[in-house]
């Protein structure tokens, strides 16, 4: 039994990693990242009602009068804009993709403390997208987001420290970041963290 415990502890890294791949949901946890979302209600911090007026045309189809409030939201300083200019243009939601722009506008985004910006450009950098590719900073975006309290970065960095991804592969941090993640709510890492109880009552 002892020689058991010992080989499933060995294993349990990438374990842990094939039980976070299959896990995500389109939600911004592996190739996809946060998408289009030109209002935020659960964000008491802008209650804008513009983001609304955007929001409602974007829904009808009528994509020119969404960019033209979002742009003039965004040149008024306002960074829900900037983030959702940013994923129309890095998407192509009813216009023509223009990466460049893109991460200009995250970029924008970021400076004035927008998270869902952030998640997406480290993506970028992860996948290559529209920027040189660079896993290291990648990762540290992505922790820095962790380390403020965003529950899918979280779990991206957990996913990042077990395939070795931007960082080293270290499991106690690992797991620490999937608990935290379970912690704030997140359903993956509630069923990731679940599962590996489940084999090995070992996390």
């Amino acid at each position: 039994m002892k020689k058991h415990t010992s080989g499933l502890k060995a294993l349990l890294p990438a374990l842990m990693l094939s039980v976070l791949l299959s896990s995500c949901v389109s939600t911004g946890n592996d190739a996809s990242n946060v998408s289009f979302q030109p209002y935020h209600p659960q964000k008491a911090s802008d209650t804008d009602p513009q983001l609304q007026v955007a929001r409602d045309a974007y829904n009808r189809g009528d994509y020119v009068k969404t960019m033209d409030t979002l742009i003039e939201l965004a040149d008024g300083g306002n960074a829900n804009a900037m983030f959702s200019l940013g994923s129309m243009y890095e998407h192509g939601d009813g216009i023509h993709p223009d990466l460049q722009q893109a991460v200009n506008y995250y970029q924008k985004a970021i400076q004035l403390g927008n998270q869902d910006a952030q998640f997406n450009l480290a993506l970028m950098y992860l996948n290559g997208k529209g920027v040189a590719k660079d896993e290291a900073k990648a990762f540290d975006m992505l922790k820095q987001l962790a380390d403020q309290g965003n529950a899918e970065a979280m779990y991206k960095v957990s996913q990042m420290i077990l395939g070795g991804i931007g960082t080293q592969t270290k499991l106690q941090p690992a797991l620490d970041y999937l608990k935290r993640s379970y912690q704030k709510g997140y359903a993956p890492a509630a069923s990731a963290l679940g599962y590996l109880y489940l084999i090995g009552n070992s996390v």
